[in-house]
């Protein structure tokens, strides 16, 4: 359940003719989810309703918005997360009218390391990727759950109407916005060059907060609120092609064997033994053969690392004003 798309908070930069970030791709329609992916531990959204049905406010009314944040495992760590700044961050409303609450999150379908690094199933001569996002909106807001360890501060308030507007977007964007990505990549520390942003828990939230204001919600501007990124540090990222470009019948056979060796070094459920020896594994690629296989838009890119190789922050961005 966390981090990081497209709230862009730096221009768009074209370097060597293309164009960075590179866009997110939409989808048309959310495509059946592989049933494979269904073995995950933990259930989606186990309080929201299954057909994804939200809520209808009165156009007099008028809502609340909160900003909600939590360590991301709390559930299994506790608050260790927190002391690092990985939070999960989600949004609460409340009705003035009714005086019930209402709580909307965005993460992944199949659990965050599935939607990180996929699977290599014996039999199956490409990547198995369970990396599906979706929004989950249900009745009431865990005071206990978000304060606790992390916070829930109250930024911002809605019409009844314009909440209704947004709940529009909410139902169009959760059929397109399908594929959750992880890592956000930059040239470097300065984040001058962004070569993609990542599709998580805190980008949606950004969106969905740029979303809100453009249907007239109006923000607390002395409030600050930051989100957790983690980000990868590299040249230029290079286009490989899609899973039949690089693993079909013409495909690139080299590459195709370089690639699923590389993702078996990430497989759960492993021995300590090999977490240890597939760590040992991952450095060499990444320091002694230059390679970090990245997928993207329904394509893999190859990232060329380097130092400092990866950041954690904590980056604070302010409301939007419409």
């Amino acid at each position: 359940m966390f981090f990081a798309f497209l709230f862009v908070a730096t221009s768009l930069s074209p370097v060597g003719g293309t164009q960075y970030p590179i866009p997110y791709q939409f989808l048309p329609k959310r495509p059946p989810s592989n049933p494979y992916c269904d073995r995950a531990l933990f259930p989606f959204c186990p309080t929201g309703d299954p057909t994804g049905k939200t809520v209808v406010a009165a156009d007099n009314d008028t809502f609340d918005i909160y900003s909600l944040q939590a360590p991301v495992w709390e559930f299994i760590t506790g608050d260790l997360l927190a002391n690092f700044k990985i939070f999960h961050d989600a949004i609460g409303f409340r009705s003035r009218a009714t005086g019930l609450n209402y709580t909307l999150e965005w993460y992944e379908l199949f659990e965050l390391f599935n939607c990180t690094f996929p699977h290599v199933v014996p039999g199956t001569p490409y990547p198995v990727w369970c990396n599906e996002g979706a929004t989950c909106f249900y009745d009431g807001i865990d005071d206990r759950h978000w304060s606790e360890n992390g916070s829930l501060v109250l930024i911002g308030n809605i019409s009844g109407s314009d909440f209704n507007k947004f709940i529009e977007w909410l139902h169009r964007d959760n059929d397109s916005a399908v594929y959750y990505i992880t890592f956000r990549v930059a040239q470097d520390p300065s984040l001058s060059t962004i070569y993609i942003e990542p599709w998580d828990c805190s980008s949606f939230v950004l969106r969905a907060f740029d979303h809100l204001a453009s249907c007239g919600a109006v923000f607390n501007g002395s409030v600050a609120v930051n989100h957790t990124r983690l980000t990868l540090f590299s040249r230029p990222p290079i286009p490989l092609g899609n899973t039949s470009e690089i693993f079909g019948p013409q495909g690139n056979q080299t590459l195709a064997k370089s690639m699923m060796a590389f993702y078996s070094y990430f497989q759960p459920h492993q021995s300590i033994g090999n977490y240890f020896k597939h760590l040992v594994d991952i450095l060499e690629y990444v320091l002694v053969q230059d390679k970090f296989y990245y997928w993207y838009n329904d394509e893999y890119w190859l990232l060329h690392l380097h130092e400092p190789y990866f950041g954690l922050s904590f980056d604070f961005v302010p409301f939007p004003k419409h």
